[in-house]
């Protein structure tokens, strides 16, 4: 066995407590006075009352112990949207309210929402029946249109109805399908995981948001497994793309779509982040349009991305992950539920003096083909840098620039 601490920091108190089943045999008396006779067959799951005299017990002998650990409140329900084109939350929200109102919500205990660090919320888009472009598109499309509303429609009663404005939400379960039903992962479930990690990378401080975890990266989206192997799936390959922004700083975005760079559900999502020593920048780009190829501009002050006062080389390259396996324009036909071809985007990059007018100081462009696929200018620190990218149908374009000093 173990014989020292595993140093776990974070304990949730409970999981899906409002829709699990519980207990395995016998007859057991429930925390809200009640009894669950195991002859008919399980003990249904808690109601609001009973899980706020567990909470009481729990956050107070759990902080006896260990008084910095983390305690997570549980989720009532797994929030699976319908698929109406609508994807309606209204069962999600009415349940949640019978958990944080009075006069049973376990928020309604002063103690209880003290001891909280956060409060669990799990939410899943349903996928369509079918896919074709104006499917792919759409699910794309709900990260915006539907999981943030969700998201912040639980911060707003959190604060107001639960009065837990300091506690954070803990997103431990999110994904697409659900996952436990999809048999094929493919472009579609990565595409949406995409534009929703874009849209959290905006949203993460308005929403206190303490974790974003998919469930679950193994045999159910991110990575497949068999008897002697082992790979990414293309949300997996996505993923990984991703990832690279973790601990970096948000960088401001103006561009040729304002909805793109403000993360108003246009047909592009944009980031840029920036490494913690100033030393490069990632800017990321996807394509949430199954159809269409879209080209966008966005200009980043170089400024913002480094405090060298000295003139700079910029050098910029890329990795575009373009679903293939989808021929919209000619017949619509979508095959193996799409996957990735992974290559260079093609790009054309300046850089624009401080002043309105100015001309450019070095000017370039990559077809994505052939060469290096890096793209070289040499820009002063007060420019800002305007790059254009091509991005092909249902495709993450990301950018990697890269800012050396003269002195470096």
């Amino acid at each position: 066995g173990v014989t020292e601490p595993l140093g776990a920091r974070v304990v949730y108190l409970g999981n899906e407590i409002g829709a699990q089943l519980r207990y395995s045999g016998g007859r057991v008396r429930r925390v809200d006075g009640g009894e669950c006779n195991m002859a008919a067959g399980a003990c249904p799951p808690a109601t609001p009352r009973e899980y706020r005299d567990m909470l009481a017990n729990l956050t107070a002998a759990l902080r006896g112990v260990d008084p910095s650990a983390k305690l997570v409140a549980s989720n009532a329900a797994p929030n699976i949207s319908s698929w109406d084109g609508s994807g309606s939350y209204d069962m999600g929200r009415r349940e949640m309210e019978e958990w944080l109102k009075p006069p049973w919500g376990y928020m309604q205990s002063t103690a209880v929402r003290e001891a909280l660090f956060a409060h669990s919320y799990h939410l899943y888009i349903r996928q369509p029946d079918a896919w074709d472009p104006a499917s792919m598109t759409s699910l794309a499309k709900a990260a915006a249109r539907v999981a943030m509303p969700a998201l912040h429609y639980h911060r707003r009663r959190l604060d107001t109805v639960g009065r837990a404005k300091s506690a954070k939400i803990s997103l431990d379960e999110w994904g697409v399908g659900p996952p436990w039903r999809v048999r094929s992962f493919g472009a579609p479930h990565a595409m949406f995981a995409t534009a929703f990690l874009l849209q959290l990378l905006r949203h993460a401080k308005p929403l206190r948001l303490a974790s974003a975890n998919f469930f679950e990266p193994v045999n159910e989206g991110a990575i497949w497994t068999g008897p002697w192997d082992a790979g990414l799936t293309p949300l997996g390959e996505a993923l990984a793309l991703l990832s690279v922004h973790q601990g970096q700083r948000l960088l401001p975005l103006s561009g040729s779509d304002p909805d793109d760079m403000s993360g108003r559900g246009g047909d592009v999502e944009a980031v840029a982040t920036v490494a913690r020593g100033g030393a490069s920048v990632l800017f990321t780009l996807a394509n949430l349009d199954a159809a269409s190829a879209h080209t966008r501009a966005a200009s980043l002050p170089l400024a913002e991305a480094s405090r060298h006062a000295s003139p700079s080389v910029v050098l910029l390259s890329s990795t575009v992950l373009r679903a293939t396996g989808v021929d919209p324009v000619s017949s619509g036909w979508l095959g193996a539920v799409g996957r990735f071809h992974v290559g260079r985007a093609v790009l054309s990059a300046n850089c624009l003096g401080a002043r309105d007018g100015e001309a450019a100081e070095a000017e370039a462009r990559h077809t994505g083909r052939g060469g290096s696929g890096e793209l070289i200018l040499r820009c002063s620190q007060q420019s800002t840098l305007r790059l254009e990218a091509q991005l092909p149908p249902y495709s993450v374009t990301q950018v990697h620039i890269s800012i050396k000093h003269d002195k470096e």
